[in-house]
C-alpha cells in the first residue's frame, strides 16, 4: 500500500493524473486490502483514508464472510466514503511530506470538495509504536490563514471545534487523522 501511495504522491502532480480525474473517470490505485492479513487496524484506516482522498474506486479484495467488525467499520465509514464520492470529483494530493525513517515521518494530503469544503489526512508513517501530534497550517491547505474553520474527525464522526490558521491532532503510529473543514 505505501508503495502505491508514494508513487501517486510523487507523480500525480506532474504526470496529468490530477487533471485526468473527475466525474466519470477516476484513477485506480488498486483494490483495498482492508480485512486481509497484512494490514493492522491503523494501516487499514490509512488505506481507506488515502484511497478516499485520491477519489479512488473503492474495490474490496477481501472475504466479506470473515471480516472483523472493526474492519467492516472502516470500510463502511459513511463520512469517509462521502469524501471519496464527493460530486466535485477532484483527486486529492500530497501537500507536505517529512521523509525519513523513525518517529517523525509523516504526510499531509488534501482534497477540495463540493461547496468549498476541504478534506485532509494527517498520516503518521512513523514506526516508533506511539502516537504523535501532527499539524498543518491553512496556507499548506490553500486556505486563507485568517479563516476560522470548523473541523470534524470523519472516522470518529465527531466535531473537533473551530480552528484558526492551523490544525493539530494526535495520530497513532502508522495511522491517520482524517478531517473535514
Amino acid at each position: 500500500m505505501t508503495g502505491i501511495v508514494d508513487w501517486v504522491g510523487d507523480n500525480a502532480p506532474k504526470n496529468g493524473m490530477l487533471s485526468a480525474a473527475g466525474p466519470g473517470h477516476f484513477n485506480d490505485p488498486d483494490m483495498l486490502i482492508i480485512g486481509n492479513d497484512g494490514l493492522s487496524y491503523e494501516q487499514s484506516k490509512a488505506q481507506m483514508a488515502l484511497w478516499c482522498i485520491m477519489a479512488a474506486p473503492l474495490l474490496m479484495g477481501n472475504d466479506l464472510r470473515n471480516l472483523a467488525p472493526e474492519m467492516k467499520a472502516i470500510l463502511t465509514a459513511k463520512e469517509v466514503i462521502a469524501v471519496d464520492q464527493d460530486p466535485l470529483g477532484k483527486q486529492g494530493y500530497r501537500v507536505a511530506q517529512s521523509k525519513g525513517r523513525g518517529c517523525r515521518a509523516h504526510e499531509v494530503w488534501v482534497k477540495p470538495l463540493a461547496g468549498g469544503d476541504i478534506a485532509f489526512v494527517l498520516w503518521f508513517r512513523g514506526v516508533c509504536g506511539t502516537h504523535t501530534k501532527l499539524s498543518v497550517d491553512w496556507a499548506t491547505l490553500g486556505i486563507d490563514p485568517s479563516a476560522k474553520m470548523n473541523a470534524r474527525d470523519l472516522f470518529e464522526r465527531k466535531d473537533l471545534g473551530v480552528f484558526c490558521g492551523s490544525f493539530a491532532g494526535w495520530v497513532n503510529s502508522q495511522g491517520v487523522l482524517m478531517v473535514r473543514l
